[in-house]
């Protein structure tokens, strides 16, 4: 059987990734805080610098 993924919104995913940058705590502390993967908010993190054009690959659009 699948397991069932969990569901983030925007706001949640958003708030995390400013916590990492305003405290500068690493991904891993951040993200045992909140009860969530450390992976998953390096994504949150890694997906927010490219969207403000900071991140690598920021400029560039995927089609």
């Amino acid at each position: 059987m699948p397991e069932k993924r969990r569901r983030f919104d925007r706001d949640l995913r958003e708030g995390a990734a400013r916590i990492v940058y305003e405290t500068n705590k690493p991904n891993a502390r951040a993200a045992a805080d909140r009860g969530i993967h450390a992976g998953t908010l390096a994504n949150w993190v890694k997906q927010d610098k490219i969207a403000r054009g900071r991140g690598r690959g920021a400029g560039f659009r995927v089609r």
